[in-house]
């Protein structure tokens, strides 16, 4: 359960925060504190995983947080500023790993620290840690879906300039209307225009798109036998699959994302460690092994760990990196509640089977059937659906 220090010298805020927290965050151990002296007693007694302190006249955040740093830097801090502009708030950049203003919407102050923290629990692993001492630096975030996720922070934000931002680089463009096609329209509806992409999908699924386009293209040469087409294909059709198992339910955009996403940790392998990448493949192959499972082995982690590490370094919500990392820890035993880490997993099998078998033979694929949920059989043939509709495009 991970543990949560936040202190603030005014009473009626850090009640706020109070409820802020434990109504959004049940599974949390949250201690608040109106002194910085008693949150430090905490503090030195039992280290927590975040702390989170203000920047007042009355209380300076970013001393605190400092404190901090020094004597456990890997707990994780986040100073909330009077202001993004102001001089001091620039300052706490450089103490805390966030920085928010002091008018932050509760709900996104919450899923910043849920980033956070998802993201320190991905980093902390020693298998992980090994792997990226191998890989060496991670790619920087996107940079057009850097700019789409900031200009969507105005509500006056267009559909028209989110399309011009995705216009101002050509091969993007092409990109992502062809992994639009792909991913979201069936047969008879493709689009041809950014604009019409966009007002068909919406800017935070267009902003999703973009993000895989991106994420697709930004890496070097990649292993022999890799084929990026098959890749995105596969991801086209899960994060397809994610979003409609249940169309009018609230995870269904965070399952269409983290199925674009969900196996960037296999493109990462195959282009970064191209000889582990061949031998993962060859021994899958002769063992009949699943492909996590031997990366495990012969990497020190499965590409479900890596792809969520990289996108947390990305900044995608802390929903997304869950559904990344767990898409193969999903039990399917039994009657199953849908949410967009159980979507993304239960897609990614259905879209593996729909590739391996043919149209019609459910009841001989026990990876079908054999899961015992009742719905299955009907999301096999919306699989098969979807997957006939996308050929079609």
């Amino acid at each position: 359960m991970p543990r949560v220090i936040a202190v603030h010298s005014d009473v009626q805020e850090l009640e706020t925060w109070r409820r802020t927290l434990l109504e959004q965050r049940r599974g949390w151990d949250v201690e608040l504190f109106s002194s910085v002296g008693a949150a430090w007693m905490r503090f030195t007694e039992s280290p927590p995983d975040l702390v989170v302190a203000p920047m007042t006249v009355a209380l300076d955040g970013r001393v605190l947080l400092s404190q901090v740093r020094d004597l456990a830097p890997q707990v994780a801090r986040v100073l909330v500023a009077g202001g993004v502009c102001d001089e001091r708030a620039i300052e706490g950049q450089r103490i805390a790993q966030r920085v928010l203003p002091d008018d932050v919407e509760p709900m996104d102050f919450v899923e910043t620290l849920a980033q956070i923290l998802k993201q320190r629990e991905l980093i902390e692993s020693p298998q992980l840690r090994a792997v990226l001492g191998r890989v060496g630096q991670l790619p920087a975030a996107p940079e057009v879906h850097a700019r789409l996720v900031k200009r969507l922070r105005d509500p006056n934000a267009t559909l028209h300039e989110m399309a011009g931002l995705v216009a101002e680089d050509a091969a993007l463009s092409t990109q992502v209307l062809r992994l639009a096609n792909s991913a979201y329209f069936g047969r008879g509806q493709a689009v041809t225009s950014l604009e019409g992409a966009a007002g068909r999908l919406g800017t935070r699924l267009l902003t999703s798109v973009v993000l895989a386009a991106e994420a697709y293209g930004r890496f070097g040469p990649v292993a022999k036998g890799f084929s990026i087409e098959q890749f995105q294909q596969h991801a086209s059709l899960v994060a397809r699959i994610a979003s409609a198992l249940e169309p009018r339910a609230a995870f269904t955009d965070d399952a269409f994302t983290a199925g674009l996403l969900h196996d960037v940790g296999r493109l990462v392998i195959a282009s970064q460690l191209p000889a582990e990448y061949t031998i993962i493949e060859q021994r899958a192959a002769k063992e009949g092994l699943p492909h996590y499972v031997v990366e495990r082995d012969v990497v020190g982690c499965d590409h479900a760990v890596l792809g969520a590490a990289l996108l947390g370094q990305w900044g995608l919500s802390s929903t997304v990196l869950e559904a990344v990392q767990r898409h193969h820890a999903v039990s399917f035993a039994g009657d199953l509640t849908l949410d967009a880490t159980t979507a993304v997993a239960i897609a990614d099998r259905l879209a593996r089977d729909v590739e391996r078998f043919s149209p019609g033979t459910t009841a001989s694929n026990p990876a079908a059937v054999a899961a015992g949920d009742p719905r299955w059989p009907w999301w096999r043939e919306l699989a098969e659906q979807l997957a006939m509709d996308g050929m079609a495009v």
